[in-house]
């Protein structure tokens, strides 16, 4: 997975806040919260929803999942884990746009990450070992 974060996830996360910030430059702003808020929103319903699919994807080439079965897996999983993540990550968009240089949110945004993908690892997991032992 530290393949994928590297060769796929950063280089998203660069552009896409790189192309974020020509659409609402917010060091540009004088009131900035209502850019902020707005930032936030698209963030999260225009490049968190892919990010999603492509983290549930890797995961389940790495677990030896075919293709139907990780888009199944995508299917049933999808709303909870985008739920479970606007929390987070919409918390931390909010403090990365206001507080961090856009030279260093993609930075910022591998620590979260850090902690989003525990968390998708430990709930994979605890799932997979859940329907083993129904199985048993």
């Amino acid at each position: 997975m530290s393949l994928y974060g590297a060769t796929i996830l950063t280089p998203y996360s660069h552009y896409w806040l790189e192309a974020l910030n020509r659409l609402i430059p917010l060091a540009q702003k004088t009131n900035k919260f209502p850019w902020l808020v707005a930032s936030v929103v698209l963030d999260q319903t225009i490049a968190f929803p892919p990010s999603i699919v492509m983290y549930m994807s890797a995961r389940g080439l790495v677990d030896g999942m075919s293709t139907s079965e990780i888009r199944e897996k995508v299917k049933n999983t999808f709303w909870s884990a985008y739920i479970n993540g606007v929390q987070l990550w919409g918390t931390a968009q909010l403090f990365n746009f206001y507080f961090i240089p856009l030279e260093h949110r993609v930075v910022f945004l591998s620590v979260v990450s850090l902690v989003w993908n525990t968390f998708l690892a430990v709930r994979a997991s605890a799932k997979t070992k859940r329907s083993s032992t129904h199985e048993q």
